[in-house]
């Protein structure tokens, strides 16, 4: 994986106390995070720490091949 992508996550959920990409089983979890769509932080954090979080976060070109060789870290519930 990218290390941005350990960094953006570590930082958003240390803003909301939730994983910035969450399904019930790993495929839907795999397709939230090639699509880079996840929760805004909430408004209660600056728009500078919000832009840092977005920029940090994992982008779909990074993804797709640790997706594809099934070396993503996954949590579902």
């Amino acid at each position: 994986m990218h290390a941005c992508m350990h960094k953006g996550i570590v930082l958003y959920e240390l803003c909301t106390l939730r994983h910035p990409f969450d399904a019930n089983n790993q495929g839907a979890l795999i397709i939230k995070i090639i699509r880079g769509k996840y929760p805004p932080l909430p408004n209660t954090y600056s728009p500078q720490l919000s832009q840092v979080t977005e920029t940090l976060n994992p982008k779909p070109q990074y993804l797709l091949p640790a997706a594809l060789s099934g070396t993503l870290l996954i949590h579902t519930h």
